[in-house]
């Protein structure tokens, strides 16, 4: 249970600022982080929220992603990326909504 008008916004589409990892965390290999592609998805945890998520614009350290399952988050809240490698999702970075 929530206060009226206390609630963090609900996001159906999420701009982040980008960091992605030198190295994909979690696999045996040594794979570099490739660069995002524009209709790639990805799935996002924001606080306790997983959702998958579509690249719908990119520019340099900035994303705009379509949203499969809406999540509830503060702008400024940190976003962990990874992408599905080999059957499996791997970590590759993180983000930072913004408004």
């Amino acid at each position: 249970m929530s206060y009226k008008d206390k609630t963090p916004p609900v996001w159906y589409e999420l701009a982040l600022e980008t960091k992605l990892l030198d190295r994909v965390v979690g696999s045996k290999d040594k794979l570099v982080v490739e660069p995002l592609k524009k209709g790639e998805p990805l799935m996002l945890n924001v606080n306790s929220a997983a959702t998958v998520g579509l690249v719908q614009e990119l520019s340099k350290n900035k994303i705009t992603v379509k949203l499969k399952l809406p999540v509830c988050a503060d702008v400024g809240a940190r976003v962990t990326i990874s992408r599905n490698l080999g059957q499996r999702w791997r970590l590759i970075g993180y983000g930072v909504i913004q408004e």
